[in-house]
């Protein structure tokens, strides 16, 4: 069945009634993406964001979420787009949840 990535938007090849022949098979899921996957509403994801999220998690499960401003770093934890903080990906996953505001980078 043809999908299209909820991160990337590609358009990629899901097997959900095969999964020995689904994109994802062989992929290692780390606890930090399983736990990640069972919040988040998104459907299925590409094989490339599923590698690129199951490192993001993994990172991101290892490091204290930043609580204060001086704490952010550009780069990592946003970076700035006419004036605007822009969180990544990173922080929204390190921070856990969706906050509904329809952020950007939301893996929610």
């Amino acid at each position: 069945m043809k999908k299209e990535c909820p991160s990337c938007h590609k358009n990629f090849e899901c097997q959900p009634e095969n999964i020995a022949i689904c994109q994802c098979v062989g992929l290692e899921i780390g606890p930090a993406l399983k736990a990640h996957l069972a919040k988040s509403k998104k459907d299925c994801y590409c094989a490339n964001c599923l590698c690129e999220l199951n490192e993001i998690c993994a990172q991101a499960a290892q490091e204290s979420l930043p609580k204060k401003a001086h704490e952010f770093v550009e780069g990592k934890h946003f970076y700035k787009e006419n004036g605007l903080w822009i969180f990544s990906k990173y922080y929204l996953i390190q921070r856990g949840y969706c906050c509904g505001n329809g952020c950007k980078h939301c893996p929610y």
